[in-house]
């Protein structure tokens, strides 16, 4: 469907956003916006496909099978490209020199232009988007970012069940290092490779982050490395894995990023672990009882 500005998509988290609207609150439009879809974003995956069924059940498609007044309030509070925005490409940096470098970086790479338009263009703009480190942000505002388009009813279920297997191949793991005398410290595997699954069954998009180190310039005038933040993120926005990459090294991986074949591919197994999904994260639970202490902190 062609998004306009009197005929537009109308997504679980426009309904959650109706459903929740105060007209009596004493906030402006736009910070009770990104408050409620900041809300939006804590919720279960489970409770998001309750709004997606509504929206089935009252055969809305589009914001004209919408009530006059619900149209209304969409049309008035959410701006049209952050409607249409559909990611991977987000900006978050706009100081001085920075348009110059991002000009520089684009015109100097046609491949890259090609792929940034192809995806709907880079989320910019200095007065809304200016996060810094905070990328994630983003979702407080464009919160279909993390709409899940695999595996919906099953999210929740499968990452628990990844969680727990990870959990125990680190446990079946460390006890036989300790049978041969080792350091499970230093003899024991890559705790990421441990826990690769579950962090594969927990990301659903990546975003391509431009940032103050890739887009910020030296005292001299020099622009940085510009290499451009590779995050992976799950259905909450939290940080799964990440690295940082050259332009040359997107180019690459494109392909395998866009499709989801990536994880043998050593930009998925050597990349960071996100804190919320790292061996201190609060994500691990204690390893239940009759199963074996604990060996996740």
């Amino acid at each position: 469907m062609t998004d306009n500005a009197d005929n537009f998509c109308v997504r679980p988290c426009d309904l959650f956003l109706l459903e929740q609207w105060s007209s009596e609150s004493s906030l402006p439009d736009d910070e009770q916006v990104t408050q409620i879809f900041g809300s939006f974003a804590k919720t279960s995956v489970t409770d998001r496909q309750n709004y997606q069924n509504q929206l089935s059940q009252r055969r809305v498609r589009s914001s004209a099978d919408l009530e006059e007044a619900e149209r209304a309030l969409l049309a008035r509070v959410l701006l049209p490209s952050e409607r249409r925005a559909t990611g991977p490409w987000l900006r978050t940096y706009y100081g001085s020199g920075s348009d110059h470098v991002l000009q520089a970086m684009l015109s100097g790479n046609q491949d890259l232009q090609s792929q940034v338009e192809r995806a709907g263009g880079i989320i910019s703009d200095a007065q809304r988007y200016d996060y810094g480190e905070a990328w994630q942000r983003i979702f407080t505002r464009i919160p279909q970012l993390l709409d899940n388009k695999r595996r919906v009813n099953s999210y929740d279920g499968e990452l628990a069940a990844e969680l727990t297997k990870a959990q125990k191949w680190e446990r079946e793991d460390r006890k036989d290092v300790e049978e041969e005398g080792g350091d499970y410290e230093e003899d024991g595997m890559y705790w990421g490779d441990l826990y690769g699954q579950w962090h594969l069954a927990a990301q659903v998009a990546v975003m391509y982050v431009l940032d103050e180190e890739t887009l910020g310039t030296s005292e001299q005038g020099s622009s940085s490395d510009g290499k451009i933040l590779v995050a992976w993120y799950d259905a909450y926005g939290k940080t799964v894995r990440w690295r940082r990459m050259a332009v040359a090294e997107v180019l690459e991986v494109h392909g395998l990023l866009s499709v989801g074949s990536y994880d043998d591919h050593p930009v998925w197994t050597k990349a960071e672990i996100g804190s919320a999904y790292d061996r201190e994260s609060e994500s691990l639970p204690p390893t239940p009882e009759g199963e074996g202490d604990s060996d996740s902190d």
